[in-house]
């Protein structure tokens, strides 16, 4: 599936205080932004709707191999 990016604008001190926390759980920003995204996606997009995309990738997928 193709990928896209969203960006944020936040204060530079607060990122930088995350930063160094964040390392502290053996995480990074990226990684807890990927699974916040998972969360609101699931939370927002009706199951149907997940569904059909899920299926488009496995198809897709499938045809990328074969």
């Amino acid at each position: 599936m193709d990928k896209t990016s969203v960006s944020v604008t936040f204060d530079k001190e607060k990122v930088d205080a995350l930063r160094i926390y964040i390392l502290q759980k053996n995480s990074t920003i990226d990684i807890e932004l990927q699974k916040s995204m998972e969360a609101l996606y699931t939370k927002f997009v009706p199951n149907l709707v997940r569904e059909f995309i899920k299926k488009k990738e496995e198809i897709y997928t499938k045809r990328k191999e074969g």
